[in-house]
């Protein structure tokens, strides 16, 4: 699912920057220091054209489907997809091909944010993603995409490759960072919370599986055969019946999430699984035997606990030994009915976390002060595809020989 096969348009040099819409001056102050020497500028607002612009076929239905505000009925869904039409008219026009510019976004793949990103590639431009990092403190900056759309390599290959080129590499480093990890605390929720687990969790044979928030796009766009935090429920609750004798499904809410889902739980389980919105979601992690995801960042955390990860979407670290991809119901079932057979790749998770740690995630600070720059993240960039082809051309050779 992500894009590190497509060609990357990299920036020429000293192009300038153009953010797209900022609304926190945290997101502008990113924005200038990745821009460094280069000039910026702001598109404070996104309008509409009518008049049709060339558009690559499915996007507007990407970008339609993956909106914050989903219409409801037939006229509310055509003039949303309009309004979005017009939207991308107006920043294909906004966002001529001569100067060619590098776009910048934060998130850049819902709505007219898509939009705005697609007709910037339309026209030739270089794109700068930015999203939050799932490390305490780092950032996404990524050239073609954040999460399951980044450009980060799902070849395992990659990783111990990189991994070799670093000798001098303590390839445990990326654990101290477990002591940074803090659940997060509930925003709309007062049912759920993170208080100190019982002495006796550890006690209980138990996969744990939090849930995400309905309607984020981690599902909506990156889900796979999940297309619902409701679906998973379902598919996970009744999955749970293949779980050995004494075994449970653990699931806890997410802190964001708007309404409960308790009663659909509790409805679909058949007994085989416990709601604990109470205890901490780091301290159920550590005490889990394994984690089922679709994608979330809890799913990625739980590599910092030595937890074999199953995961259901998309996902950045869906790296082959790094976690285990449930790719049907099927296969989910089997995941579960053999528990403890679950299991990871120590070598090439120490190799993949420690490439996200040391290379892919900027600190944030350093990104606004100026030391990690667009041109750090080009050469990240062109370091990696140097792999990449070595790799690939090792593999076409081999091929060839097998002929």
């Amino acid at each position: 699912m992500n894009n590190h096969d497509h060609d990357i348009a990299y920036p020429m040099p000293g192009a300038p920057v153009v953010g797209i819409r900022p609304r926190y001056d945290r997101v502008r102050a990113i924005i200038r220091g990745l821009a460094g020497e280069r000039d910026v500028r702001f598109l404070p607002q996104v309008g509409i054209d009518p008049r049709p612009a060339p558009i690559p076929a499915g996007i507007m239905e990407a970008a339609t489907q993956s909106a914050q505000k989903q219409a409801r009925g037939g006229f509310s869904r055509a003039s949303k997809r309009a309004f979005l039409r017009g939207q991308y008219n107006w920043a294909y026009r906004h966002l001529p091909p001569n100067p060619r510019s590098v776009v910048a976004c934060w998130n850049g793949l819902k709505g007219h944010r898509r939009l705005v990103m697609e007709a910037a590639r339309v026209n030739g431009h270089a794109t700068l993603y930015l999203e939050e990092a799932p490390l305490p403190g780092r950032i996404t900056v990524d050239l073609v995409g954040v999460n399951a759309a980044s450009s980060l390599p799902l070849e395992p290959e990659f990783y111990l490759n990189w991994q070799s080129s670093r000798p001098d590499l303590d390839a445990t480093a990326w654990r101290r960072i477990r002591s940074d990890l803090v659940p997060r605390q509930a925003a709309k929720r007062r049912d759920v919370h993170q208080k100190e687990g019982g002495a006796d969790l550890a006690n209980e044979p138990y996969v744990f599986c939090p849930l995400q928030v309905p309607g984020d796009s981690q599902i909506t766009v990156f889900g796979d055969w999940i297309a619902s935090v409701e679906e998973m429920i379902d598919h996970v609750a009744s999955a749970s019946a293949a779980l050995p004798d004494g075994w449970h499904l653990r699931i806890k809410e997410h802190p964001s999430a708007r309404q409960s889902l308790a009663r659909r739980i509790a409805e679909t389980s058949g007994g085989r699984v416990v709601i604990d919105n109470e205890t901490n979601t780091m301290e159920q992690v550590e005490a889990s035997r394994a984690v089922i995801t679709i994608n979330s960042s809890v799913g990625f955390e739980s590599l910092f606990f030595n937890k074999p990860v199953i995961v259901l979407g998309h996902a950045f670290y869906d790296v082959k030994g790094v976690v285990q991809k449930a790719i049907s119901r099927d296969a989910l079932d089997e995941f579960l009915s053999r528990p403890e057979a679950l299991t990871f790749d120590s070598g090439l998770r120490d190799a993949f976390m420690s490439y996200v740690t040391e290379v892919h995630f900027p600190f944030e600070d350093d990104v606004v002060t100026g030391n990690v720059t667009l041109d750090t993240i080009i050469e990240r960039d062109r370091r990696r595809d140097e792999i990449l082809l070595d790799l690939r051309s090792a593999d076409q050779a081999a091929r060839a020989c097998r002929v």
